[in-house]
């Protein structure tokens, strides 16, 4: 079932190439650039042994909403508030969120980068983080303003603040995010 949305995600990225860079002309449309990025992941194990069975199921949910200025040049700069949140085995587990700057690049084919200074990040006990987001990927246009796409995500955010933990000198967490991607140029 993957290999076949994987399939129809390429096949549509192929097809909509040539509209993009038509669409685009030799620069990116100029506007505000609403975006909504989306990533979910699950995972489960289960240990047998002699005489006993470990089971264990994890979810996380993460999106980032993006609001910036979009230059007819490509450059984009504005904001990036991220929601995360983790269940282990179907209980509420540890929530997060931050927000930050960016900084991007939209080519006329396309393809973007994106660079975000995160601040004010928290995951659960965990508080006073900052780090650091960098986005690559592509969008393109669906029509009336809409963009389709998908990014991968690089965060890194190390926390210095936990109630519960007095001798924390730091807690870092880094993941690699595979994302869809919704946006609207208004």
């Amino acid at each position: 079932m993957k290999k076949m949305w994987l399939s129809v995600f390429v096949a549509m990225l192929l097809v909509t190439s040539a509209r993009v860079a038509e669409a685009r002309g030799g620069g990116t449309s100029s506007g505000v650039l609403f975006d909504v990025n989306l990533y979910y992941g699950s995972s489960a194990t289960n240990l047998k042994t002699t005489g006993s069975e470990t089971k264990s199921e994890n979810k996380t949910v993460l999106y980032d909403i993006k609001l910036g200025s979009l230059s007819g040049s490509g450059f984009y700069w504005g904001g990036l508030y991220s929601s995360r949140t983790t269940s282990v085995l179907n209980a509420n587990g540890e929530n997060g969120s931050a927000m930050g700057a960016s900084i991007g690049y939209f080519g006329a084919a396309g393809f973007f980068i994106m660079g975000h200074y995160l601040v004010s990040a928290t995951y659960g006990e965990y508080k006073e983080g900052s780090g650091i987001q960098a986005d690559l990927g592509y969008k393109f246009d669906i029509g009336s303003g809409w963009l389709l796409g998908g990014e991968l995500s690089y965060r890194n955010i190390t926390y210095k603040k936990n109630d519960t933990v007095a001798n924390l000198e730091s807690y870092n967490v880094a993941d690699v995010l595979p994302m869809l991607s919704v946006g609207y140029v208004f």
